[in-house]
């Protein structure tokens, strides 16, 4: 078992409708004069980065806009918009978008008060604290503005990297609601799933303690509460306020408790094949929970009272994952997520993301040590589940 660790406290965090619209104000209180505004060009379609461009030059800040945000930002993108923020001479960063996005900018601020590149902080770190920043989420989901780590592809290996420590600290967090009602219902279902998925990868972690549990318990009600209303009406504001609030408790979850295998197998998934995080990560959280069910028995009786699963009281802990994870592949599928033979329907073929999965940081916080056997029978575990799920007809 692993050593306990102490929860690590957050940076000030805004929460309300609209709020938003008070990044000016921040960045004036913050003393910044020149100030970076990183977004992809989905988000530039929307108009909402004209809207925050708008309240921060309004507020007197000299701005520099870059809308060249690349989905599972690479390393080459991070180093580029980083060399660029460094001839512009800028004291502050604002992050508009999803979790790209922000690792991005998280990465960059980094490399502001640190030197080198960014494939030299793959891990934790000695660092310094990187510069102003205020992350303003458009989507909820990856809880990156309340971590202190940001994942990022290695494209020498093909593999997602984790950078952590210090200098990838938000300094504060917008969450607007108002932000997300525009997003569409299959991103809306993926960054939902991935709250979902740092919550049962922090029940199962070996750095979970009671307070994070917790929060586990908070983030999977709200998720339970709010996930067929944000997909199939994406105008429900108050279920788009529940989702916001499941994605920074996700991000607090990894910031104390870390993820575990769950998170391994979707970070292998996803720098092999071109898949949305949220939806690789939930491909294999039922044959995972089966996995550790054995040694997590406590937590996986806590997640079925969460579900609503009816549990005999005979039920094993194995038979009680097997019911959650019907469950939600079940929900995966009716929410619009994509089954893994869409990506791969060979399951053999799939075996090579093993070794990833086995190489990942968060397999360090793992119940049960994870052999070749071991991850090919979740790889093969997840063919079968899915497999019987998509071949019964949706109620």
């Amino acid at each position: 078992m692993l050593p306990h660790r102490p929860f690590k406290t957050i940076p000030p965090i805004f929460f309300d409708i609209g709020i938003s619209k008070e990044v000016g104000q921040r960045l004036v209180e913050a003393d910044a004069k020149k100030t970076m505004l990183l977004y992809d060009k989905g988000i530039e379609s929307t108009g909402i980065s004209k809207q925050i461009a708008h309240y921060i030059r309004d507020a007197g800040i000299e701005l520099i806009e870059n809308n060249s945000i690349q989905a599972d930002p690479p390393d080459t993108s991070v180093n580029a918009i980083a060399e660029i923020a460094r001839a512009e001479e800028i004291d502050s960063i604002v992050a508009l978008g999803g979790g790209s996005s922000i690792d991005t900018a998280k990465c960059i601020s980094l490399l502001l008060r640190n030197e080198g590149t960014i494939d030299q902080y793959y891990g934790v770190l000695p660092q310094n604290p990187g510069v102003f920043l205020i992350a303003i989420p458009t989507t909820a989901g990856t809880g990156s503005e309340s971590t202190i780590g940001g994942v990022i592809t290695d494209t020498a290996t093909k593999t997602k990297k984790v950078v952590g420590g210090p200098g990838l600290l938000v300094s504060q967090a917008l969450l607007d609601p108002e932000l997300t009602v525009g997003v569409p219902p299959y991103i809306t279902a993926t960054t939902g799933f991935d709250s979902l998925m740092h919550a049962l990868d922090g029940f199962i972690s070996e750095y979970a303690g009671l307070y994070t549990k917790y929060q586990c318990e908070s983030t999977v009600r709200l998720f339970h509460k709010s996930i067929r209303s944000v997909v199939e009406d994406g105008k429900d504001i108050e279920a788009r306020a529940h989702m916001m609030g499941a994605a920074v408790t996700g991000g607090m979850i990894i910031t104390g408790a870390s993820c575990s295998l769950i998170h391994s197998f979707g970070h292998a998934m996803g720098g092999a094949y071109p898949i949305a995080h949220g939806n690789a990560v939930t491909l294999f959280a039922p044959a995972v929970l089966e996995f550790v069910s054995e040694v997590k028995p406590d937590e996986i009786k806590w997640i079925a009272e969460l579900f609503e699963i009816d549990v005999a009281q005979t039920d094993s802990p194995k038979e009680i994952a097997e019911k959650i994870g019907v469950a939600i592949a079940t929900l995966a599928m009716e929410m619009g997520l994509k089954s893994i033979d869409a990506y791969e329907p060979e399951p053999e073929k799939l075996y090579q993301i093993i070794e990833r999965a086995k190489s990942d940081v968060m397999t360090k916080t793992t119940p049960r040590p994870l052999e070749d056997k071991d991850a090919k029978w979740i790889i093969d575990r997840t063919y079968e589940i899915h497999r019987a799920i998509h071949q019964e007809p949706v109620a």
